[in-house]
């Protein structure tokens, strides 16, 4: 069953995704007042969304799942380049680079072949923790295969799917995913960085107490 409060949510922080890109390209970094604007939406939205993304994601069918992933991703990856080739007269991306926005949708991809592994490792969100913090210290570039978001959120994906399980108790803090995913994303906005994550490290402080029973 859907649940109303989570899917409002998420429509919330669709329309700072759009607001966000919109304030981008009037020049919004250039303005103090939306470049406030800016800063704030990106200090939270994208890791809030990443976390009510793993408390909806669903083990099964997951094959059919990736497929329609996977089937999403190469149509508007095809209809992305192709209207770029056609108004620049340039291919715009490498080989195994998602076109702007769709790095989400390849992120997701990973997020969900990782989901029976998630359930299955102890701990799941203390290491995947780690894992976000060695990778945001390595200099990749963040749209390749769009590895280094998905490592760095995925401290964000396993919270959202681990707080909802039986053998857990607690939620990771909304405070801690702000702190965490904000300074990287911010950081790289400001500094005019198109790879956006990738260059900061991505550390958030609350965890998830597992209980016994």
């Amino acid at each position: 069953m859907r649940n109303p409060l989570i899917d409002n949510a998420k429509g919330v922080l669709i329309f700072l995704v759009v607001l966000g890109h919109y304030l981008e390209a009037v020049g919004g970094w250039d303005n103090p007042y939306l470049g406030a604007i800016l800063s704030i939406i990106y200090l939270f939205h994208m890791p809030a969304f990443v976390f009510l993304t793993g408390v909806t994601a669903k083990k099964d069918r997951l094959g059919e799942r990736i497929a329609n992933l996977a089937i999403i991703l190469v149509v508007f990856q095809f209809a992305y380049v192709v209207l770029e080739v056609i108004s620049d007269g340039e291919w715009p991306v490498g080989l195994f680079q998602p076109f702007w926005i769709l790095w989400f949708l390849l992120s997701l991809i990973w997020w969900t072949l990782l989901l029976p592994l998630i359930a299955r490792v102890p701990y799941a969100f203390a290491i995947s923790i780690m894992i976000a913090a060695v990778a945001g210290l390595y200099p990749w570039d963040g749209y390749q295969i769009s590895v280094m978001r998905t490592l760095t959120f995925l401290p964000f994906f396993v919270g959202g799917r681990s707080a909802w399980q039986p053998h857990y108790r607690g939620t990771p803090s909304l405070c801690a995913m702000a702190v965490s995913g904000g300074f990287d994303f911010c950081g790289n906005c400001r500094c005019g960085n198109s790879v956006g994550v990738g260059k900061g490290v991505v550390l958030p402080i609350n965890f998830i107490h597992r209980s016994r029973h």
